[in-house]
C-alpha cells in the first residue's frame, strides 16, 4: 500500500546544525553532467544536437514543450530555446525547468554568462502570447545559493500578468526554492500579487504547487518579512481553489525564529486546506516554524480534527513539523486523520519519535484491510450482518479504488 511514516530523533540539538538553514539542495536534483534539451511539440520529428552536448527533440506525437536542465543554463542556451519556441503553438503542457545562482565549485562564485531572475519576464511574455491554452504549467527556478539579491518582484510580476491570460490551466508547479534567502526584496507584496493571480484560476485549477521554501531567512536568523496577515492572504487564495484535488504547498523556515507568525497562521493555513472537499492528495510543509518561536506550539493543532472532517475524499497526506520545540503530542494529528475514511498514505515528518504516528499507521492500514475484507464477504454472500458505517465506508473505498 506504500504508507509512510517517518519521525527524526534529535536528541542533541546544536547552534551548528538546527539552529542554522544552511543551503540544501534536496529540492534540487542534480545527477547528470550534461544539460539536456526536451521540447516536444507538433512537427515533424527532428533532432538538434551542439558541441556543448544540448539535445532538443520535437516530437508531433506530443503536444508538450519541455526544457530541464539539472545543472545550469547559459544565457545563450536560453535564448536559442526562446527562439524555437516563439511560435503559434497548440502544446497544452509547459514545463521549464532551470535552477538559478550555480556557483562554480572551483571557485564557489556566479557564472556570469548564467540564465538569470531578470530574463524570466522574456519566458512569460512568450508563453502569454503565444501558449495561451495550455492545461498543465511548471515553472521550477530553486535558487541553489545565498547570492539571491538580483531577484527582485519583477519576475513575479511578470509570471502574475502571464498566469491571467491562462484561462483553461488545470495544474500548476512553480518552485521559487530559496528565492528569498538572505534576500530582503521577496517582501509581502510579492505574496499578495501572486495570491491574487492564483485565485482568478480558481475556476478550472485542478492541482496546484507552490515551493516557497527558505524565503525571508539566512542561515542563523530571519528577516522577519512575513506575519500572520501574510499567511491570511495565502490561505484566502487557496480557499478560493474549490477545485483542487492535490495540493503541495513548502513554506518551509518562515517561522524559524520569527515571533510575527504565530499560532494563528498554523491554524489558518489547516481551516482554509479544510474547505476543498475534493482534495484527494495534500502536503504541506512547516518545517522549522516553531524553531526558536515561541508563539508556535502543539495549541495551533488541538482543533485539527474539526478543521479536516471534510476532507473525505483524502487517500494521501504528507506534514512536516520537523523540529517544532513546542511539539511533544502528536495525538491531535492522529485523531484528525484517523477520521478520514479513504486516507491510504501517511506520511508525517517529526523531531521526535512518536507512538501516537506508529499508531496512526497501524491503523489506516488495519482499516483498509477490513474495508477490503468487508467488501469481499458482502461479494461472495458470506455474513449475514455488517455494521452500517462500515459497510458503507467498505464500499466507498473499494469502489473508488475501481475508478482510478
Amino acid at each position: 500500500m506504500g504508507n509512510i511514516v517517518n519521525s527524526k530523533s534529535t536528541d542533541n540539538i546544536s547552534r551548528t546544525n538546527s539552529d542554522s538553514d544552511e543551503v540544501a539542495n534536496e529540492n534540487i536534483r542534480v545527477n547528470k553532467d550534461i544539460k539536456t534539451y526536451s521540447l516536444q511539440r507538433q512537427e515533424s520529428k527532428k533532432t538538434f544536437s551542439s558541441n556543448d552536448k544540448e539535445e532538443a527533440l520535437f516530437d508531433n506525437k506530443q503536444n508538450e514543450v519541455i526544457l530541464k536542465v539539472d545543472k545550469e543554463l547559459t544565457q545563450k542556451q536560453f535564448d536559442d530555446f526562446i527562439a524555437r519556441i516563439n511560435v503559434d503553438n497548440k502544446a497544452t503542457v509547459f514545463k521549464f525547468e532551470a535552477p538559478l545562482n550555480v556557483k562554480k565549485k572551483s571557485t564557489n562564485t556566479l557564472n556570469k554568462d548564467a540564465f538569470k531572475a531578470r530574463s524570466i519576464s522574456t519566458l512569460t511574455s512568450v508563453i502569454e502570447k503565444k501558449y495561451k491554452n495550455i492545461k498543465e504549467l511548471k515553472l521550477s527556478f530553486p535558487s541553489q545559493s545565498e547570492s539571491n539579491q538580483e531577484i527582485d518582484m519583477e519576475p513575479i510580476y511578470s509570471i502574475c500578468m502571464m498566469l491571467s491570460s491562462l484561462k483553461q490551466l488545470e495544474s500548476l508547479s512553480l518552485n521559487f526554492f530559496q528565492w528569498g534567502y538572505y534576500n530582503s526584496n521577496i517582501k509581502t507584496e510579492c505574496l499578495i500579487v501572486l495570491c491574487n493571480a492564483i485565485t482568478i484560476l480558481s475556476p478550472s485549477l485542478k492541482s496546484l504547487k507552490l515551493d516557497f521554501g527558505r524565503w525571508g531567512c539566512e542561515k542563523y536568523g530571519n528577516l522577519k518579512i512575513y506575519t500572520d496577515a501574510t499567511i491570511s492572504c495565502f490561505c484566502d487564495m487557496i480557499q478560493s481553489l474549490t477545485q483542487l484535488r492535490s495540493l503541495d504547498i513548502n513554506l518551509r523556515s518562515w517561522g524559524y525564529e520569527n515571533y510575527k507568525i504565530t499560532n494563528q497562521s498554523v491554524i489558518q493555513i489547516f481551516k482554509s486546506v479544510g474547505t476543498l472537499v475534493n482534495l484527494v492528495d495534500l502536503k504541506i510543509n512547516l518545517t522549522k516554524w516553531g524553531y526558536l518561536n515561541n508563539n508556535i506550539s502543539e495549541t495551533s493543532l488541538q482543533d485539527l480534527k474539526q478543521y479536516l472532517v471534510n476532507l473525505q475524499n483524502l487517500k494521501h497526506i504528507y506534514l512536516n513539523f520537523d523540529l517544532w520545540t513546542h511539539l511533544h503530542n502528536y495525538k491531535y494529528i492522529k485523531e484528525a486523520l484517523v477520521q478520514l475514511p479513504l486516507l491510504e498514505q501517511c506520511h508525517i515528518d517529526t523531531t521526535e519519535e512518536q507512538n501516537e504516528v506508529k499508531r496512526l499507521y497501524d491503523l489506516i492500514n488495519y482499516r483498509k484491510k477490513q474495508y477490503l475484507m468487508s467488501y469481499s464477504m458482502l461479494k461472495s454472500g458470506q455474513g449475514d450482518y455488517f455494521r452500517r458505517e462500515i459497510l458503507w465506508d467498505a464500499l466507498r473505498v473499494c469502489l473508488n479504488d475501481k475508478k482510478q
